[in-house]
């Protein structure tokens, strides 16, 4: 410290200090990263998908620029403006699950003066222009993000992910994609930990088509779900709708079965994923299931001489008969 002391007071001094500063700052600060921003028939595309950064200490705040966006010379005409929208609530990922921020958390993005805050209870949440395209016809803008505690003195540890779109009132908007922040505490400190956060982050925001619930496995959690909320209709992908109808109803059932015992590959990459149940325990559910649905069916019938409108006909007439073999031959 005292070395330090004495050599900021030399004339150039205060040159080698911030040099020396600047080479115990982590990693992430060092590394650039950047979403590249192209387009395709009249709509933006974004690449990749997912990209990640994180935290840094910054005189008592969190804060980060990475990743940045970026558009190449000559991809866009000059005068375009380009935005951003928040399209999903504030994630986390605490090493166990992806849920809203524990405590309340939430993560401001800004540029120049304008800036809009990110919260777990806020599904969507409108944004603002970022930048103009130049005479090159290209665009480079990194965003301040900033983490900011909720009713505990400093954020919580693990992985924040902020789900967004670029939009342009000369294009189509983008897909949604994902920038994945870390943050870095004594419980959550090491790459490994990093990697997995980011991980089920994607596995969240870019499930599996027969995965109900985003936790990056299509297993038994999943058709207990589905089992649960069959039939109804005004549901969310929550609650078994994974065709986007608004209802739980067989084209669930198919599109889960299709994916039984899939990983996301994401997790799968991490070579620690649990191993799902095996087909077999799958071929004994639908079994189950199919039987109970035929009695239900049944039941309903003979009281009020009409099937229910959500039940298909032909799925019916196919089980009345053979049991549960005749469910695992139908799919």
């Amino acid at each position: 410290m005292n070395d330090t002391k004495s050599l900021a007071s030399h004339p150039w001094g205060w040159l080698v200090v911030l040099l020396m500063a600047i080479q115990s700052v982590p990693p992430a600060w060092g590394q650039h990263t950047d979403v590249r921003l192209s387009l395709d028939e009249g709509a933006i595309t974004v690449s990749p998908r997912a990209e990640s950064g994180s935290f840094e200490e910054f005189f008592g705040s969190f804060f980060t620029t990475l990743p940045g966006l970026r558009a190449a010379d000559g991809t866009f005409q000059e005068g375009d403006q380009f935005g951003v929208n928040i399209v999903e609530r504030l994630l986390h990922w605490d090493g166990f699950k992806v849920s809203a921020p524990l405590h309340g958390e939430t993560i401001t993005l800004s540029t120049g003066p304008f800036s809009v805050e990110i919260s777990g209870d806020q599904e969507f949440a409108e944004g603002f222009i970022f930048g103009t395209v130049g005479s090159q016809g290209g665009i480079h803008e990194d965003l301040s993000w900033t983490l900011l505690p909720g009713d505990e003195p400093e954020p919580t540890g693990g992985m924040y992910g902020i789900v967004m779109e670029v939009f342009s009132p000369a294009y189509a908007s983008s897909e949604p994609f994902l920038f994945a922040q870390g943050h870095f505490d004594e419980e959550f400190s090491t790459l490994e930990q990093f990697d997995e956060g980011f991980a089920y982050l994607q596995a969240y925001v870019f499930p599996l088509e027969g995965d109900v619930n985003r936790d990056g496995f299509v297993r038994l959690d999943d058709f207990t779900i589905l089992k649960e909320h069959f039939g109804e209709s005004g549901v969310e992908r929550e609650q078994g709708d994974l065709s986007g109808d608004g209802a739980v109803n067989l084209t669930d059932f198919t599109l889960l079965k299709s994916d039984f015992g899939a990983t996301h590959p994401e997790i799968a990459a991490l070579g620690t994923a649990a191993v799902p149940e095996p087909s077999t325990a799958w071929l004994g559910l639908c079994g189950i299931f199919c039987a109970r649905l035929v009695k239900k069916q049944r039941r309903r019938q003979a009281l009020t001489g009409r099937l229910r409108p959500n039940v298909d006909r032909r799925f019916l007439s196919h089980f009345s008969s053979g049991g549960r073999a005749s469910c695992e031959n139908f799919f």
